[in-house]
């Protein structure tokens, strides 16, 4: 076997992105050169871009173990460890790299970047503009910076950075992608969905659905068949599904919906829609859209949003609505947990310690909405005679449905449950942190998506006391005003 050979055919591999060939190329390179520093190296990066990023780790140690002064390894052995979240290491291992080349504008922006992930604000800026004083056009510099002031609550000074980074880089997606959802956030629509669309390109989760027949725009309908394919989270599509009312309104052939298995049965009681799962095969299809590419196609502004589809929910379930209490009492359903995957979720979601203040009403009958187990939870709840738990009955969408129509108020963090509640007409107290999302504006307490919520935000970042006072304010004057009607 010939080690030239393997080398070159490998590096072949790694530059036509054929990464688990070049892998496979690599490790026989190391076969007949088991201490070649520039192969390990060669693998660390190949295995970064396969987002294996614990083999990454180590082959880049050993490439360091070989040479100590390895700056590259350095580098990218600081990128790795911010890939698994040890910002500390990452920072150490970045460090070394500047000890050798202190004016790499590559290792610079990676060491913002680390720091912005840390939550270290003012370092990150002060990294990001020494990139920037070392080469101005660096445009993912200004992206950076304005992802900071954007964490920063600064949307101001974070519109002026993408826009800085796109007068370098023309359409660069994350960007545009960026700008977007401060335009969202502001109410300037069509502006922001027009920017939405860039989510498909910019460098994160979100990929535009892959199907061998044409993505609606606003063509003709009329007896045409369409998919409309589901898109990001539950909160997302129920938000969005009212969506289906207009494109009725283009006399199409047939609709179908393909959504996750928990939302199946609730969108299968919106009349004239085909509900599908994502792995089933059509063949009868002429177009697909996106479901959060609706509001663009139909231009929508802050006037013109469309209003809430209707779940028509038939045969209650009593082993459903049997848990529901027959008293004169308020009854509240309430979630104070998101997905912790969320990338917000540390801030959108409130500690059980905080939100149980609110079980001290004892006039209130409350019942938990909150998916899965939740040890902290069951051990409080023993504390209160007024808290029911439903998790153990909720098995998707339709039960949660069946729930809440019995339901007087809905108390929620940001979370589906906040779309599923506002969706139904249920009145809705809904907490938001600071740092809420574009989706429900700035500086107003109702919403123009859901007549029915009415909004609490947190006035600082981590703290959810004050808010939950006002809360239960709000609940007490509602107890008081039940109580007193059924004395």
């Amino acid at each position: 076997m010939n080690f030239l050979h393997v080398i070159k055919k490998a590096n072949k591999d790694f530059e036509d992105k054929n990464f688990k060939q070049a892998v496979v190329g690599y490790e026989k390179a190391l076969e007949l050169e088991p201490k070649h520093k520039q192969i390990f190296y060669n693998l660390g990066v190949v295995y970064l871009h396969l987002e294996e990023f614990y083999n990454a780790i180590e082959c880049l140690q050993k490439a360091i173990a070989l040479d100590p002064q390895y700056t590259s390894a350095y580098t990218n052995l600081g990128i790795g460890y911010k890939k698994i979240k040890e910002y500390t290491k990452a920072i150490n291992a970045l460090s070394k790299a500047l000890e050798k080349r202190g004016d790499d504008p590559d290792i610079l922006y990676n060491m913002a970047n680390t720091f912005a992930s840390l939550e270290e604000y003012d370092k990150s800026l002060e990294y990001f503009d020494k990139v920037l004083r070392i080469d101005k056009n660096y445009y993912k510099a200004h992206h950076g910076k304005g992802l900071v002031y954007n964490y920063l609550l600064d949307f101001d000074n974070s519109e002026i950075s993408f826009q800085e980074s796109l007068k370098i880089k023309n359409n660069y997606p994350d960007a545009v992608f960026a700008l977007s959802l401060i335009e969202l956030r502001r109410g300037d629509f069509l502006n922001g969905w027009r920017d939405y669309e860039a989510r498909f390109e910019a460098n994160n989760p979100l990929k535009k659905p892959i199907y061998a027949v044409p993505f609606f725009d606003g063509e003709n309908l009329t007896k045409k068949t369409i998919l409309i394919q589901e898109e990001q989270g539950f909160g997302d599509n129920i938000q969005f599904i009212r969506y289906i009312n207009l494109i009725k309104q283009q006399n199409p052939k047939k609709i179908y919906v393909a959504v996750r298995k928990e939302l199946m049965r609730v969108f299968a009681t919106i009349d004239d829609i085909c509900v599908v799962t994502d792995n089933d095969t059509l063949y009868d299809v002429d177009f697909i859209a996106s479901l959060l590419s609706m509001p663009r196609i139909f231009k929508t502004t802050l006037n013109t949003i469309p209003k809430a589809i209707t779940f028509k929910l038939k045969n209650e379930d009593k082993k459903l609505t049997s848990h529901i209490k027959t008293t004169k009492n308020l009854k509240v359903g309430f979630a104070y947990q998101g997905n912790k995957e969320h990338k917000n979720d540390n801030y959108r979601s409130i500690p059980l310690e905080i939100f149980k203040s609110l079980f001290e009403l004892e006039n209130i009958d409350f019942y938990s909405l909150q998916i899965g187990e939740n040890k902290e939870f069951k051990k409080i709840k023993n504390d209160f005679t007024n808290i029911a738990d439903c998790s153990d009955i909720i098995g998707d969408f339709y039960d949660t449905a069946q729930i809440i129509s019995k339901l007087d108020l809905a108390i929620t963090i940001d979370s589906a449950l906040a779309h599923f509640s506002g969706t139904m007409g249920i009145k809705t107290f809904l907490l938001l942190p600071q740092n809420s999302e574009w989706r429900w504006l700035t500086n107003r307490d109702d919403s123009p998506w859901y007549p029915s919520i009415k909004i609490f935000r947190q006035e600082n970042l981590g703290f959810w006391r004050e808010t939950l006072s006002q809360v239960k304010m709000e609940l007490k004057s509602l107890e008081q005003q039940i109580c007193g009607a059924s004395n």
